[in-house]
Parts: C-alpha cells; sequence; structure tokens
C-alpha cells in the first residue's frame, strides 16, 4: 500500500505551492482501485459503512450482474463506491471528492485507507487539490510553481499549453511514480483560466479529474 502521504514532511511541496500563489483552496479528492474476491455488494457496503458517511448523502445506488456503484452527493462529499465483477476476482474503485477550505486531504486519505481490509493491495493512489487564485497572469503563476518545485528538489518539468492555460509534469522523488512517454513522474499541475478565474489543480502522480 503506497504510504506516502500528499503533504510530504520534506518541506511540505503541495502547501508551498499553495501558499505561493496565495490560493484559496476549494477542494480535494482521492481515487484508487484494488482487486478483491468476495461479494462486491458487501465490500463496498463495508468500505462506505467504514468511512461513514451521512445515510442521507447517499445519492443513487447502481445494480446488475456486473456492476455495484453506490453513489454519494453531499454539501461536503461527493463521488461513488464501486465494484466491477469479472470471471473470479472483482475490482473495486474509489473515487471521493471533499469540499474544504484547508489542506486536509492526507487525513482524508488516512481515513479512507483505514476503511480497507489488510488484504487489498492499492498500488496507487491518485490524489488533487484544488485552488483559486487571485492573480490573472497565467503565465506568472505556473513559473511560481516550477519555482517551488525546484526549490523543493523537484526535476524534468515539461508544460505543455493547454486553450486555456498550462499543464506540466513533474518527479520529485515524494510520491509514487507512474510512467509516462518513458519518464518518471509522480506530480502534474494544471493552471487553467475560466470565466470565474484561475484554477490550480496539483495532482499526484498525475490528474485524473477534468480540468
Amino acid at each position: 500500500m503506497n504510504s506516502h502521504s500528499f503533504a510530504s514532511n520534506k518541506g511540505d511541496l503541495i502547501d508551498s505551492m499553495v501558499k505561493s500563489c496565495n490560493g484559496n483552496i476549494q477542494e480535494y479528492g482521492i481515487r484508487f482501485s484494488f482487486n478483491a474476491n468476495g461479494n462486491g455488494e458487501e465490500i463496498c457496503s463495508s468500505i462506505l459503512k467504514k468511512i461513514n458517511p451521512n445515510i442521507k448523502d447517499i445519492d443513487n445506488v447502481v445494480r446488475n450482474d456486473k456492476l455495484y456503484c453506490i453513489e454519494i452527493k453531499s454539501n461536503i462529499i461527493n463521488g461513488y463506491i464501486e465494484s466491477i465483477n469479472y470471471d473470479n476476482y472483482n475490482v473495486v474503485t474509489v473515487n471521493l471528492t471533499k469540499k474544504d477550505n484547508v489542506n486536509n486531504l492526507t487525513d482524508f486519505k488516512k481515513d479512507i485507507s483505514s476503511a480497507l481490509s489488510k488484504d487489498y493491495n492499492v498500488n496507487t493512489y491518485f490524489m488533487y487539490i484544488k485552488f483559486k487564485v487571485d492573480s490573472q497572469d497565467l503565465e506568472h503563476i505556473n513559473e511560481k510553481l516550477g519555482v517551488v518545485i525546484k526549490e523543493h528538489g523537484g526535476t524534468d518539468i515539461q508544460t505543455v499549453q493547454l486553450e486555456n492555460g498550462f499543464s506540466s509534469t513533474a518527479y520529485t522523488g515524494r510520491y509514487s511514480p507512474i510512467k509516462s512517454a518513458g519518464r518518471s513522474i509522480d506530480l502534474n499541475y494544471a493552471v487553467c483560466k475560466y470565466p470565474s478565474g484561475i484554477d490550480v489543480i496539483i495532482g499526484t502522480p498525475e490528474i485524473l479529474t477534468s480540468y
């Protein structure tokens, strides 16, 4: 099980990135999958019970021969816990987002991972944090974030331009990396401009939420 925390004790890289932009945190999230034997519905229900969201926050339950999915929707936590049945095992996916104005993602991950049986092996936790910035200068914000990463020992920063901003990847040695086009990356951040302002999303090892 991946033991890396999102806000590492090696200088709190993510917090430093947020502070460098005077960011106002909006939300954070976590997504991961694992293989499991047994009844998929029971596995999902057990995880839900241990995470202990308010029962009224269950928005919908989808059930058929192959799929069982609990959809959660509230003012604070949204997402789903899902099991897909294959011939002799289930693939269980947990995808949850929490609205918050401080970076409590590490605690959020601990609460969720503690709800899992020790028999379940999660190879990679995909996590992200999203915040708004007051500045309207996309390039300046993107450059600031790159400087902070380098100050914390990050390397191999590569940036691509989007229609509404920038998306960058880097290797920091702080999180479980993945391979992308032959490179090892463990950090992905996007700076995007919308009518509501500029949003920054920082993900590890990569951003899976839309932006």
